[in-house]
């Protein structure tokens, strides 16, 4: 048997570990929440947060492994990204924040395992959106003394851009840009300095989900 396909025991124990990670995804949030004197509304309450996630992770699992054919360890990395991915949306988009174990598990994907990336793309990539986003929230920080970006978002976008490449990670960067701008018209038509604040990560999710899977399918 091919290694890299699994046999079932694998791939039940592959869907262990998915739920590992969807109950440490649905709960994240709570700490940093309580810290900011927020509490968790309905969607990012820890059971329906890490429901809402692992289902994400578990229709990549079976679409990669068992549709596609990419065998075990790719679905399983590829479901663990979905899975994060969409938490971050939910979260950012109920309450603007980022917890930081989300951004380090798609820095480790980015390191280790069958989602790993060559060295110099994975360093190439931190830095190219990294570095923007930084600078971007830097400029606003010294010269209108507002976060353009939050500090969130840069550690996002650099876990992404290691996750994906410079090329991949610039298509990100822009289509989540533009997801950001439609999102902001349509909550807030009036005067740009009255507009509330976009949350960038949640629209940053599905385009990076979407460059994950795509840069890593079989031909």
């Amino acid at each position: 048997m091919n290694p890299t396909l699994g046999g079932p025991a694998s791939w039940i124990a592959g869907g262990g570990a998915l739920l590992l990670v969807a109950a440490a995804a649905g709960f994240a949030p709570r700490r940093l929440l309580a810290r900011i004197g927020e509490g968790q509304d309905g969607w990012t309450q820890g059971p329906r947060l890490a429901g809402v996630a692992l289902a994400s992770g578990a229709v990549v699992y079976v679409l990669v492994g068992g549709i596609l054919s990419g065998g075990f360890a790719l679905a399983l990395a590829l479901a663990v990204a979905s899975l994060v991915l969409v938490a971050v949306l939910i979260v950012d988009a109920r309450h603007q924040l980022i917890p930081d174990l989300y951004v380090l598990v798609l820095l480790a994907l980015a390191i280790v395992g069958p989602l790993a990336m060559p060295p110099r793309d994975l360093v190439l990539g931190a830095l190219a959106l990294g570095g923007l986003s930084g600078a971007v929230r830097w400029v606003f920080l010294r010269l209108r003394r507002i976060e353009g970006l939050g500090l969130g978002d840069v550690k996002l976008l650099t876990a992404i851009g290691a996750l994906v490449g410079p090329e991949p990670g610039l298509w990100v960067l822009v289509t989540g840009a533009m997801i950001g701008v439609g999102w902001g018209w349509a909550r807030h038509r009036g005067p740009i300095r009255d507009a509330p604040a976009v949350p960038l990560g949640a629209c940053l999710a599905l385009p990076a989900l979407l460059a994950v899977i795509l840069t890593r399918l079989p031909a």
